[in-house]
C-alpha cells in the first residue's frame, strides 16, 4: 500500500494511475486453496490472509479504486489438467457480486452496499468515461440490478444461467450471501433473477466516451 500511495502522488502531475483488485483476492486466502484445484489458478496467485486484509484496507482508504472481474471463462476440459498446464483465471462472472458481498460479511468489513456500488460500478464507469452509466440518477441510462443482500445459498442450487460454459466454477459451489433478483439495461428488464431466466439478448459493445 505505501508503494501505491507514493505512485499515486507521483501521478498527480503525470500519467493517471488507477488500481484494481478482484473478488477472488478479497474472498480467498492461500489457506483456502486446496492443492491441485485448477479452478483457482490465477495471476497473481491467491496470497496469505494478511495480504487479503491489506487489499480491504486499500479499498477502504481509496488507494485501490475499484473491483474488476478478471473473468476468464474457458471450456471446462481446459481446467482439467495439472496446475501448470490448466487454463488460468476464474470463471463465474454472474456470481462475483455475491462473492464480493460474502467477502465483506466474512471479513467483518465496514463496507456498505453503497461502497460495493462505487467499487463495481461508479469508479469503473468514470475510468472508462461512461458518464451516462455507473450510478442511478435522473437523466442517466437505467442500467442497474435489483439486489437482495440478505439472501443466502449455493448458486449451483438456484442458478442455471451461465456465461458461455457451465461447469468448473468455484463460486457456484460456495455458500454466498446476496443475489441479483433482476437486471435492467436502458430501462428494459433483461434478466429475472427470481426465476433465473434470461429475458432479452441485447448486449452491445460500449465505447469509451473520453
Amino acid at each position: 500500500l505505501p508503494i501505491i500511495e507514493e505512485a499515486k502522488k507521483s501521478s498527480i502531475e503525470g500519467p493517471r494511475l488507477t488500481v484494481e483488485t478482484c473478488p477472488h483476492y478479497l474472498f480467498l486466502d492461500s489457506s483456502m486453496v486446496k492443492n491441485g484445484d485448477s479452478r483457482l489458478k490465477c495471476f497473481p496467485p491467491i496470497r496469505e490472509r494478511q495480504q487479503r486484509e491489506k487489499l480491504w484496507e486499500g479499498l477502504s482508504s481509496g488507494l485501490i479504486d475499484m473491483i474488476a472481474s478478471d473473468h476468464s471463462p474457458c471450456e471446462p476440459s481446459m481446467r482439467r489438467h495439472s496446475i501448470k498446464e490448466a487454463w488460468g483465471g476464474l470463471s463465474g462472472l454472474q456470481y462475483q457480486l455475491p462473492a464480493t458481498w460474502t467477502a465483506v460479511k466474512r471479513n467483518n468489513c465496514s463496507a456498505t452496499e453503497a461502497d460495493i456500488a462505487k467499487w463495481w460500478s461508479l469508479n469503473p464507469a468514470k475510468l472508462a468515461g461512461l458518464s451516462q452509466r455507473g450510478s442511478i440518477e435522473p437523466g442517466k441510462r437505467a442500467d442497474f440490478v435489483a439486489w437482495d443482500p440478505g439472501f443466502n445459498g449455493f448458486p449451483e442450487r438456484y442458478s442455471v444461467e451461465y456465461h458461455r460454459w457451465k461447469g468448473d466454477c468455484y463460486f457456484s459451489t460456495q455458500d454466498l450471501f446476496g443475489r441479483v433478483v433482476g437486471t435492467w439495461l436502458a430501462g428494459r428488464k433483461v434478466y429475472d433473477g427470481i426465476n433465473d431466466q434470461l429475458l432479452l439478448h441485447n448486449g452491445s459493445y460500449i465505447k469509451c466516451q473520453d
